[in-house]
């Protein structure tokens, strides 16, 4: 058996959750190819697709509830430090925001995930009032869909991606 293949067994729910959350985070991380390499071990059951899923869930919840924070607190900052009254100033600004947002907020934050580039929608939602639970649960939602399709996807295609990556 190959090496890269005896590395991805040991080690490849541990690379897929660090590199999630890098990628999440905003780095620049191989996350979509790792899953599709990872669903493509899952199909011969060297590895638990289930638990890839979940691993990367978590991986994202963690990264954009960060993010979905940093949004909360942006906004209350920003007006503060340039010496703006924030009583009528910032619930008019949050009501725009919102309104603006929140009419497509579940939507938006499902698709978001499959959108390449910087996480941007999650300090949004925080920074539109979006509320946290209502926030961790659509992006729960979106973190499964997304690592799961392409889990998914590796899993169906798995006799071609091993075939041209690790020649097995």
């Amino acid at each position: 058996m190959n090496s890269a293949v005896q590395l991805l067994m040991n080690h490849g729910v541990a690379g897929l959750f660090v590199t999630v959350l890098a990628d999440q985070a905003g780095l620049p991380a191989p996350a979509v190819p790792l899953m599709f390499v990872l669903g493509s071990l899952a199909r011969p059951a060297h590895l638990d697709i289930v638990t890839s899923i979940a691993v990367a869930m978590v991986a994202c919840l963690l990264a954009d509830l960060f993010w979905y924070q940093v949004g909360r607190q942006t906004l209350i900052k920003r007006l503060r430090g340039h010496g703006v009254t924030l009583q009528g100033s910032e619930s008019c600004m949050r009501h725009k925001i919102a309104a603006a947002f929140n009419r497509n907020a579940d939507g938006v934050l499902l698709l978001a995930k499959f959108i390449p580039g910087p996480n941007l929608v999650s300090p949004l939602a925080g920074l539109s009032g979006v509320k946290p639970l209502r926030f961790l649960i659509v992006d729960a939602l979106a973190s499964i869909l997304w690592a799961g399709s392409f889990l998914t996807f590796g899993y169906c295609f798995a006799q071609r991606i091993q075939a041209c990556c690790f020649h097995i």
